[in-house]
């Protein structure tokens, strides 16, 4: 407690008179009974006074407001009084309860202070830096900073609540206190962190308003029918903005009988009757009220007395009256930010009144500018392939006459390079744009050897100015008047030139500026150039200017909609500007000091030439953020605080306006108030303060009413953004998803799929009124994943009684009796049945499969990348099943492709002891997968087709920013390689006992095996369901019920109805003959759940409820799972507006502030946590890894120091033939064989040393540098022979192509365009994020770290030494996604044979695992550091 209040100025607050506490409080006369402190006992409790017995004739009264602090006060109590006085006119005790807590107030708070005890305070009042509590009694000071562990925005929300606080400092002297409610949420989080039950009860919370929440959004979409309309197969609808308020306010009119005179709704509120508003039912109020509240509308039918007081002598105050007073035109935003144009502010800047003001002018403003498709996208659409340019200037203007700016003149032109429009389409399209040519412009560029054929440097023609090699002509057009046709222009050497020649031997000619007939200007200009240089020594451009007036009506729809798309995706910010795109219009944000509005946007017409920006001619209004000196209303609002703690106070107009109001249940009560407040704000200073009480006629009421359109709509946006990519339907016709918001209450579907035509003719003969968002699947899995963290918290329908326990707290699970003796016992019986004989040289893999057979409840597995966990979990499946047949086993993971590759593993030539079956939906299973689905095997049994639709992906999809990736749906069919049954029946065949069987048995059998009859795939069938012992699925398929959503379900109007899961059905079927129970129990002994490093605890704990015993497998050095701050935090702040209950909402705001301030606990991969809480003899460790070169695996060797590093299968305990040359046939070979550039067969790990800027992008980063050098890099391999020798070996796509990888999506963008230009068959490249290559390999891997130790501010940027030194550049430290090494790591360990980093090694080795990284690759044999300038770049 020494160092939390270093920041505050206690010599200011100890000299407040506020907080001494009066002397005669502790004064009191011990022998009179008067004036001294008595217990005594509560015997009644009113709504107004408390009775209290002190044992005397008569009892005493209290108030009950001294007791507001304690609210929970019951019959029975209890309490200290103070005696006053023995007896009052009617022969009772005047007691007072706050004096005799006074009284013994200071003699309580010392004790707090020395025991750091939690004591209750009652918060009375808002004040300057924090709040006045009430604590025994007296008053104290909680400074704003001490109210929370997170930074509170409005402290007026703890006004009236009583709190747990501790005293952390006393002024003796004084007699001030200082608490800290911090200080006890701090203490209760500490508590609760060693508690490993909060991160179940925060994650319970979290999913259970996600549940919620999406529940929500699936409510109906109202639109407009008349506003939708099909372009490009996809369907702009419009949303219905309408509310039901007119409803309410009819309902309201009606409930009151008032006429329409007395409806203010628009100025926020009603005026009623006395007697039409007493007589009202208070079911009726509260029925309106309620319904007004889902519309967004507050209407409690109290009455109310409100008002304000201004400070007529703040600065806001007095730039508002001399606004009016010079009628200047402005305004206020939301924010308070002033509107009004630079010109306007900066005449003010001459007004002496307004210099008196002394504001603090900012330096940045902010503008709204309006955007429409400029003249060149109509023009393209007339003339495609010409080079048109489009050339906007806006200028101040003055006024001539006052010399002052008036205004901007706007300049539009636009540029066509190498001719000119015909009159006749000038005249078409006069009606448009109306263009009228103003400039030519001719540029000759001559050849070097020619230039030395005239003297420059005297230059007797006057021609212009030699720029390099080039000279420009250039004639403003006097006239509009165009020729028609100039093909009877001589352009050629026909005629005599001496005679045309003649005439422009002076400068005259070219110094004049203006033209009445260009192409004779041209003839002339042609003619000299050839007669100085000679024909073929010189080249021409032709350039021609045209004027347009503004039209912003032309663009169609479909225009429109391309045009936002551009906006959207080709708008950058600059280091000058900020900008945000909402589709018609840009906000930007600017330094008006350094640069006018007009020159900003001439700038940005420059760079964005298919925009035409628009600007208010006469005053384009600007935000500005002025920091006005505060008004200090603190003492006002103290006053009116102690004069009614019912007062509800609010600043307005930066804190220059104070505005009060209370409403009151009694008339009486309110007249009396009314008055008693006239005669308080008469008090203040009348020269200073505007004190005004609004007027209300005697006999009525007024009664607040309060729209908050603007939390509806924000609320409205919000929802409406979260369903982007979501799937909408009509009734029950799925129209299409959801991919643009932007333009919100405008929402664009795709509606590009199997329905387009449905759906097109839908909406085109008939009004839809509304669309429904489909969100069951997302529904469907978070209320399973609530079912299973409540199952588990409540301790319920769980196969394993302990989970609760352990899958919070793995040093809970049950050890292995007998460790030593069991695990060499253990140990011996894998290594006699090992179904994979490569497990026996790695021991390492042998203990961690002993240690989780040996299990009771939970083991965890640790792998990392490549280290064989397929591999490993088939061998614990067919280690499990080899002690008993009758052992069930589920095999899942969050990837069908783990699960797939895992499941594949089982299957062997020898036998078929192992049955599993694969559960899923078929289109998105692997090959390897579908082998064992029961769909396919059941079709095969009956007859039919084991073929499957797939669906499949652009490989270059990955990682859009703005979610545009299209999925193509192919009509594809795919059939598994070999079924398992098929597999079995081979087995069979194999064991046949040729010696003791007949020899025409074997043929007939042989035969039956071969072709088997439809009885014999049905029996085949059965048999193998009837014994199937390993499931396989996806974490997120797996429960029994699934949600139905409804209209009706949406509306919460009805109870929610549930069928069968996908993965219910099949397992029903495989188990309900076993079971003997149509609705089987699932249940497994053993749940194997593999990559649980990316789970959350939610999805890690769904597929353990069903096992008796449970094997997780990941690798915390990998991608965490990915959550979201602001998710968490909008689950809690959703359930604190909901919740009515003080203790629970206490409750909540304590586990927000704890989310808040150590998010970076959630954010820790789950399985590493329960990997380092579980016993040693329960955990194994991977230290075996067979994909990557061993000088790759040296490199990421480094990321696993702390779990017993990491070693090369392939070379150790023996060389397996890594450096094989014959790598397709040698499976264990990592050669390569490639010389391109900087590699060479030897090369394995390549480091090109980049040092090349990064620059922010949005917010994402580019770094060019890094791009040209993967560009030169693509090059050199494409050009290589023995690259194409190397990939032509390859059969297989994923072999031959190149992984390119990165972390930001705008550097994703660059690389894939740059990777265009080569060809994809000859060269395939696979590009994107690090998080879509988890899981997968590659041979070759690149990867573009971007963040560098220098950072640029714009594209092309020069470097400048004289400022920055020897970079060029700003420095910048920061790491940003490799702060954490395990995206890194991921990135890196995707390489099996060559990894080429391409990266700044000055940023990245100030952290010492990277720093040990690169000299790994340095020293290391097969490794090479090449820096970019030795790369030639």
């Amino acid at each position: 407690m020494t160092d939390i209040f270093d920041d505050f100025d206690w010599d200011a607050f100890e000299k407040k008179d506020s907080f001494q506490m009066s002397e005669k409080q502790n004064e009191g006369t011990v022998d009179d009974i008067e004036h001294t402190v008595v217990s005594g006992t509560v015997i009644s409790i009113t709504q107004r006074e408390v009775v209290v017995n002190i044992g005397y004739r008569t009892d005493g009264i209290i108030q009950k407001s001294e007791f507001i602090y304690n609210p929970e006060l019951k019959v029975g109590d209890v309490v200290d009084v103070y005696i006053e006085s023995k007896s009052n006119h009617l022969g009772q005790p005047i007691l007072s309860h706050k004096k005799a807590r006074a009284a013994k107030a200071w003699e309580r708070v010392n004790e707090a202070l020395d025991n750091n005890e939690t004591v209750k305070a009652y918060v009375k009042c808002r004040t300057k830096g924090g709040t006045i509590v009430d604590v025994f009694g007296m008053e104290a000071f909680m400074p704003g900073s001490q109210t929370d562990i997170v930074r509170v925005d409005n402290l007026e929300t703890f006004v009236g609540q009583t709190i747990g606080v501790k005293v952390v400092k006393i002024n003796k002297e004084y007699r001030n206190v200082v608490v800290s409610r911090k200080s006890v949420v701090e203490e209760n989080l500490a508590k609760k962190t060693t508690d490993k039950t909060l991160l179940k009860e925060i994650w319970q919370k979290h999913t259970e308003v996600q549940e919620q929440i999406l529940r929500q959004r699936t409510a109906p979409v109202a639109i407009i029918p008349e506003e939708t309309t099909i372009i490009n197969e996809k369907l702009h609808v419009r949303v219905d903005t309408t509310d039901n308020t007119k409803e309410i306010q009819q309902q309201i009119v009606d409930s009151l009988e008032i006429d329409y005179d007395d409806c203010h709704f628009e100025e926020g509120y009603v005026l009623s009757p006395i007697s039409n508003w007493q007589k009202l039912n208070e079911s009726v109020k509260a029925r309106i009220s309620s319904k007004a509240n889902k519309e967004y509308v507050t209407f409690t039918y109290y009455p109310v007395v409100d008002g304000s007081v201004v400070d007529k002598h703040a600065q806001f105050t007095g730039v508002t009256h001399l606004l009016d007073k010079l009628e200047v035109e402005y305004d206020f935003d939301k924010n308070n930010r002033l509107q009004i144009s630079i010109d306007e502010l900066n005449r003010l800047k001459e007004n002496k009144e307004f210099n008196s003001l002394q504001l603090a002018l900012p330096d940045r403003a902010s503008a709204i500018i309006p955007t429409y498709p400029s003249i060149i996208v109509y023009l393209e659409k007339q003339y495609p392939g010409l080079k048109l340019n489009n050339i906007e200037s806006f200028k101040n203007f003055k006024d001539s006459k006052k010399k002052i700016r008036t205004g901007v003149n706007i300049d539009k032109q636009v540029s066509v390079e190498g001719g000119y429009f015909t009159q006749e389409f000038l005249d078409l399209i006069k009606p448009v744009f109306e263009l009228q040519m103003c400039k030519v412009e001719y540029t000759f560029i001559i050849h070097e050897n020619a230039l030395n054929r005239y003297d420059w440097q005297a230059n007797t023609l006057g021609l212009p100015n030699l720029n390099g090699n080039t000279i420009t002509f250039y004639k403003n057009i006097k006239r509009p008047a165009l020729q028609e046709n100039t093909d009877d222009i001589t352009r050629e050497n026909e005629a005599d030139e001496t005679s045309d020649i003649a005439d422009m031997t002076s400068s005259e000619f070219f110094n004049t500026k203006d033209t009445t007939d260009f192409n004779f200007d041209f003839y002339l200009w042609n003619k000299l150039m050839k007669r100085l240089f000679g024909q073929d020594n010189y080249d021409h451009i032709e350039k021609y200017y045209y004027k347009y007036r503004e039209n912003r009506d032309w663009a169609t729809v479909e225009e429109l909609d391309k045009f936002n798309d551009d906006l959207h995706t080709l708008f950058k910010p600059s280091i000058e500007h900020s900008v945000s795109s909402n589709g018609t219009s840009i906000g930007i944000d600017f330094n008006w000091k350094e640069k006018s509005l007009p020159e900003l946007l001439t700038e940005l017409s420059r760079d964005y030439p298919f925009v035409d920006f628009g600007l208010f001619k006469n005053g384009h209004k600007c935000n500005f953020d002025i920091l006005y000196r505060k008004a200090d209303m603190t003492e006002i609002m103290n006053q009116l605080h102690d004069f009614s703690d019912d007062l509800h106070l609010e600043l307005k107009k930066k804190g220059t306006e104070l505005i009060f109001s209370r409403e009151f249940q009694k008339i009486d009560d309110l007249l009396t108030f009314k008055a008693q407040l006239a005669h308080k704000l008469k008090t203040f200073d009348q020269s200073r303060y505007l004190c005004t009480i609004s007027e209300v006629p005697s006999d009525k009421v007024k009664l607040i009413y309060f729209n908050d359109i603007n939390s509806r709509d924000e609320d409205r946006f919000d929802a409406m953004r979260e369903l982007r990519e979501a799937d909408f339907t009509v009734g029950k016709l799925k129209i299409g998803k959801l991919i643009r918001t932007a333009n919100y209450p405008e929402l664009i579907l795709d509606i590009s799929g199997d329905f387009y035509e449905v759906t097109k003719q839908l909406f085109e003969e008939t009004d839809v009124t509304e669309i429904i968002p489909d969100l069951s699947g997302d529904l469907e899995k978070l209320a399973r994943l609530k079912e299973s963290l409540n199952r588990i918290v409540e301790g319920h329908d769980v196969e394993n009684s302990s989970l609760g326990s352990f899958i919070f707290d793995a040093s809970k699970a049950a050890g292995i009796k007998d460790y030593e003796d069991n695990i060499k016992l253990e140990l011996q019986e894998v290594a006699k049945h090992l179904l994979n004989k490569r497990i026996a040289n790695n021991e390492p893999q042998k203990v961690a499969i002993a240690k989780a057979i040996l299990a009771p409840e939970l083991s965890i597995i640790q792998g990392p990348p490549g280290s064989g966990k397929s591999t490993a979990i088939a061998e614990l499946i067919w280690q499990h099943v080899r002690k008993n047949q009758n052992t069930r086993i589920l095999l899942t993971s969050e990837t069908n492709l783990a699960v797939d590759n895992a499941i594949d593993r089982v299957a062997n030539p020898y036998h078929n002891l192992v049955k599993p079956i694969r559960i899923g939906d078929e289109s998105r299973l692997e090959t390897e997968g579908l082998q064992f689905s029961y769909s396919a095997m059941y079709r095969w049994a009956k007859g039919g087709d084991i073929t499957t639709k797939e669906k499949s992906f652009d490989i270059n999809e990955d990682d859009n920013d703005d979610n545009d990736a299209t999925i193509v749906e192919d009509t594809v069919y795919k059939a598994p390689e070999k079924l398992i049954l098929m597999n079995w029946m081979e087995n069979i065949s194999r064991r046949m006992d040729k010696d003791c069987m007949p020899e025409e048995a074997q043929e007939l059998w042989q035969e039956l095996l071969e072709n088997p009859t439809d009885n014999l795939k049905v029996l085949f069938f059965d048999n193998y369901i009837a014994n199937c012992n390993v499931v396989g699925a996806t974490c997120s398929s797996i429960g029994q019920k699934n949600i139905i959503l409804t209209e009706n379900i949406a509306t919460q109007s009805k109870k929610n109805k549930f069928v069968p899961t996908a993965f219910y059905k099949t397992y029903r079927s495989i188990f309900s003959q076993r079971d003997n129970d149509y609705n089987p129990k699932i249940r497994f002994d053993v749940v194997i759940q593999d990559e649980a490093s990316k789970a959350t605890p939610a999805e890690l704990s769904m597929p353990l409820i069903y096992g008796k015993k449970n094997i997780i497998i990941g690798d915390h050095r990998q991608l965490p799972p990915m959550i979201s701050r602001e998710a968490f935090t909008n689950s809690f702040e959703y359930l604190i507006k909901r919740e009515e209950n003080n203790t629970e909402l206490q409750r909540i705001k304590e586990l927000k502030s704890f989310v808040i301030k150590n998010f970076n606990v959630l954010e820790i991969s789950h399985f590493e946590r329960l990997y380092n809480q579980i016993d040693e003899k329960l955990k194994g460790v991977f230290n075996y890894q067979f994909r990557m070169h061993p000088a790759i695996n040296e490199v990421i060797k480094q990321f696993y120091k702390d779990e017993g590093g990491l070693e090369c299968g392939l070379v150790h305990p023996k060389d397996l033939g890594v450096n094989d040359p014959d790598y397709i046939h040698n499976g264990a070979s990592r050669f390569h064989g490639i010389t391109a550039g900087p590699i060479d067969p030897s090369v394995h790990v390549l480091w090109i040393d980049s040092s090349s800027p990064e620059m922010l992008d949005g917010t994402s980063r580019v770094n060019y540098g890094e791009v040209k050098i993967i560009q030169k890099l693509l090059h050199e391999l494409n050009n290589s022979d023995s690259f194409h020798e190397y990939t032509n070996k390859w059969n297989n796509i994923e072999d031959k192509q190149i992984g390119l990888i990165s972390f930001y999506g705008k550097q994703l963008r660059l690389l894939k365009e740059m990777t265009k230009e080569f060809n994809s068959k000859e060269m395939p490249i696979r590009v994107s994020t690090v998080d879509r290559f988890q899981g997968m390999e590659r041979n070759i891997i690149i990867v573009s770290m971007v963040r560098s130790h220098c950072i640029q501010t714009e594209k092309g940027q020069k470097p400048n030494y004289t400022k920055y030194g020897e970079d060029g550049y700003p420095k910048q430290k920061d790491l940003g996604f490799a702060q954490s090494p395990n995206r890194l790591n991921v990135a890196l360990s995707r390489a099996k044979r060559l990894l080429i980093i391409v990266g700044d090694s000055q940023l990245f080795r100030t952290k010492e695992i990277y720093d040990n990284v690169y000299n790994t690759v340095s020293n290391h044999e097969n490794g090479k550091i090449l820096t970019a300038e030795e790369y030639g770049l």
